[in-house]
């Protein structure tokens, strides 16, 4: 989508009009500035044709052999916009889990080229994701979803840049280890 949103442009200084493809490579360069050993790729995705198998090998292959111009290797992800995520198939039961995305070493799901779906690899007892993710979506698909998604990024940014009302705040944290 190419189309410029408002976000939260009419209201700070310093942000303009622009993409929400434009936002997430700021966020990117946010990553970057925060964090200056990480390194940021960006993958599209097409679903005009890529599959969700395709996105899980490509997330496999940067995982266990880097981006080919150096030793890094995946680490994390965050998946913007309407992903499709796997569907896993665990004793006849069927249900959609990131679970394929971030899982490539003792496989918990193996992916069936009959189903179209991962199944569940028994051999494994205790599954456990390599990499942690994140997920940013619209709340709504439709130009309302897309504003605000638009000012998520924007907020993002400016508590990125210390501005006071997104970047002070009585800090908490909930942690789930399940």
């Amino acid at each position: 989508d190419k189309a410029p949103y408002v976000g939260l442009s009419n209201q700070f200084q310093g942000l303009s009009q622009t993409s929400i493809g434009t936002r997430i490579m700021r966020y990117a360069d946010d990553v970057v500035e925060k964090n200056p050993l990480t390194d940021v790729k960006i993958v599209f995705y097409d679903s005009s044709k890529d599959s969700v198998y395709d996105i899980s090998s490509a997330l496999e292959n940067l995982y266990l052999n880097g981006d080919g111009t150096r030793s890094n290797r995946l680490v994390g992800a965050v998946f913007v916009g309407d992903i499709p995520l796997p569907v896993v198939n665990k004793k006849g039961n069927r249900y959609a889990s990131i679970f394929p995305y971030t899982d490539f070493t003792d496989k918990a799901y193996n992916y069936d080229t009959a189903t179209k779906s991962f199944v569940r690899n028994e051999s494994v007892t205790f599954p456990k994701p390599e990499i942690w993710h994140g997920v940013i979506k619209a709340p709504e698909n439709s130009a309302n979803g897309k504003q605000k998604l638009a000012e998520y990024f924007d907020k993002n940014h400016l508590y990125q840049q210390g501005v006071a009302e997104f970047a002070e705040f009585g800090k908490k944290l909930f942690f789930g280890d399940l």
